[in-house]
């Protein structure tokens, strides 16, 4: 890892103390800026100066993850960040976390290349809050402990997630990389899942879908006085498809569910708005699933759910969908 790293600012009451946890967490991520901030005229306190100085001094383009010990501590830290530049402000997180064990799993985490919501999640980890809240293996479970849904979000434990289905898959001439995007960690998110979810369809339904799509993209083509190359490029991968299909190629049907998760509800605009963007780039189309987020999170996870299984509808239908 070359690139910048996440900072941190370990914020205290106690120069002493802020000093130490800057010094430990340190020793793990020697890599890392790690600015320990407190005390007030050589006592007790906060300094809205010193605090500044701080900031200003672990500055990174990867972003700040700011840790403190007493309410009144992020009380003035909130405050330096209303008054420090914009775009410097916008780069600083406050995470509500143990300090020292919570500055040093931040730290681990920013050493090895993490974005910014990512450290902010190993720091509140140290609280025992984000196993559960994050719907991953962990004491035995694999989903949340407890939850709440919304109509457009789902509140778990210690986290607030926002899930996805695709409506259109990638057209034209799709390349290997063209999820990489999707796929790749964003700092503005904590936790992102993409899964990818399939069925075959037996020999004799994969003849008609395949057949069924040559015609259709044929008919698309040839009802245009002037071809596009979009139409030519659909009729050539359905003759390919069907060539394929032919010599003993499976065919399947798949879909996508996409899960963002973040630790702070203020972020929960800004995750909603970056998956949509990262869907724009992978070319395809991405719904979020609305009075349906319980159901779209269970099915991303690695729990070996046949979501078809579940419906609720005649047997005919299943097969058609």
């Amino acid at each position: 890892m070359t690139g910048p790293r996440v900072a941190i600012v370990a914020v205290s009451h106690s120069a002493e103390l802020a000093a130490g946890v800057a010094e430990l967490a340190a020793q793990m991520a020697p890599d890392v800026t790690i600015i320990g901030v407190g005390g007030s005229d050589g006592g007790l306190g906060t300094s809205f100066e010193a605090i500044t100085d701080a900031l200003q001094d672990a500055d990174s383009a990867a972003g700040i993850v700011v840790l403190y010990d007493l309410g009144s501590a992020r009380l003035t830290s909130e405050s330096v960040i209303e008054f420090l530049d914009p775009q410097l402000a916008e780069r600083i997180r406050i995470v509500d976390a143990p300090l020292v064990e919570g500055a040093i799993a931040a730290a681990v985490e920013a050493q090895g290349g993490a974005a910014r919501a990512a450290v902010r999640a190993a720091a509140r980890s140290a609280a025992g809050a984000w196993p559960a809240a994050a719907g991953t293996a962990g004491s035995g479970t694999t989903g949340p402990a407890g939850a709440e849904e919304a109509w457009d979000h789902y509140r778990h434990d210690g986290a607030t997630s926002v899930s996805w289905v695709m409506t259109e898959a990638p057209r034209g001439q799709v390349f290997s990389n063209v999820l990489a995007t999707l796929l790749a960690p964003h700092p503005d998110i904590a936790r992102k899942r993409v899964a990818l979810v399939y069925r075959p369809y037996d020999t004799a339904a994969a003849v008609r879908v395949v057949e069924a799509d040559r015609r259709d993209a044929t008919f698309a083509a040839s009802g245009r006085r002037v071809g596009r190359a979009r139409d030519l490029i659909s009729v050539e991968a359905a003759n390919r498809s069907a060539e394929e299909e032919a010599v003993g190629a499976g065919v399947v049907r798949f879909a996508m569910f996409v899960t963002a998760t973040v630790t702070d509800d203020q972020d929960l605009a800004l995750a909603a708005s970056v998956v949509d963007s990262l869907g724009t780039s992978a070319r395809i189309r991405l719904r979020r699933a609305v009075g349906a987020q319980a159901a779209t999170f269970a099915a991303s996870l690695p729990l070996g759910l046949v979501t078809s299984a579940h419906l609720r509808v005649p047997q005919a239908m299943r097969e058609a969908m």
